[in-house]
């Protein structure tokens, strides 16, 4: 199976030169529709060597949906602010969400994971027993249905898509066992292809990473499905930036420290939990992120 990265520079630089130039909701875009990765993550974490991937961003990120939060207070306090604009006064207020108070996102990701559809009443709700655990319920076909073609959970939710201070890009995931190992397919209808995929690629694996362990399996292959993948017009003097480093040897490990038998356990869970080790790459290109 090809190398990870080697796929996504071939993304970047088809995009560059044959994208669809595109106006979009915030931004000019060079435009593809319809592309797919797919890579193996037995033996390391996708992690891209041609820029520094701010690792501690995708785990927090990550727990956060996990745990079904919808305030950036959790990611704030760690030091992750990729939330802050999508949930700023000004932008909460262009989306008709005069009510949230700054800082809250409605009923995104995480959200729809653990109480999809419950009725949303702010982050300070418990919400225990309302909506449909999805994560639950993926997690219990993969313990007890592992072959069942529903092991499948969605963020899109059209009945709620106005609460949300930004709708999802990631929308669902499907996960299939085999031979003691788990896979994912997750698709995008949205993807930038700079800031965002980098973070998805490392999220959808570290994701397949809980859920093996949780399962006692093994983590084995991550396809990703794309919609609309794009690169903003101001990022492309970064992509030209990364596409012009060498890619370095792919070594980077992630060991999850804490045991972590059922769903009730995520709530434990911390960022210091999720050891990477190994993680060589160039450093880091700034660009500017879009709400």
């Amino acid at each position: 199976m090809e190398n990870f990265e080697v796929q996504y520079l071939r993304l970047v630089d088809e995009i560059l030169k044959n994208g669809n130039k595109r106006k979009s909701r915030n931004g000019n875009t060079l435009s593809k529709f319809g592309m797919q990765m797919q890579f193996d993550i037995s033996k390391n974490l996708p992690l891209l060597t041609t820029k520094q991937i701010f690792t501690k961003g995708v785990i927090g990120e990550l727990l956060w949906f996990l745990n079904g939060k919808t305030s950036t207070e959790f990611l704030n306090k760690n030091g992750i602010h990729i939330w802050d604009k999508n949930s700023s006064r000004e932008y909460l207020d262009s989306r008709g969400l005069q009510s949230y108070s700054t800082g809250t996102c409605g009923p995104v990701y995480g959200f729809q994971w653990r109480y999809f559809n419950a009725e949303y009443h702010g982050p300070g709700d418990t919400y225990k027993g309302r909506g449909v655990d999805q994560l639950a319920y993926v997690v219990d076909l993969i313990k007890h249905d592992p072959s069942s073609r529903r092991i499948f959970m969605s963020a899109w939710n059209p009945e709620q898509q106005s609460e949300m201070c930004l709708e999802p890009c990631h929308v669902s995931y499907q996960f299939y066992v085999n031979d003691g190992t788990l896979s994912c397919h997750m698709y995008q209808r949205s993807c930038d292809v700079f800031l965002g995929l980098p973070f998805n690629i490392a999220s959808v694996s570290i994701l397949t990473y809980i859920l093996a362990k949780m399962c006692n399996l093994k983590a084995r292959e991550v396809t990703i499905s794309f919609g609309d993948i794009h690169i903003y017009e101001s990022h492309i003097l970064q992509c030209q930036e990364q596409l012009a480093r060498p890619i370095m040897e792919h070594t980077a490990k992630l060991k999850i420290a804490k045991n972590i038998e059922g769903i009730e356990d995520l709530c434990f869970l911390s960022i210091s939990d999720f050891i990477i080790s190994d993680y060589n790459s160039h450093g880091k290109i700034k660009a500017e992120m879009l709400a």
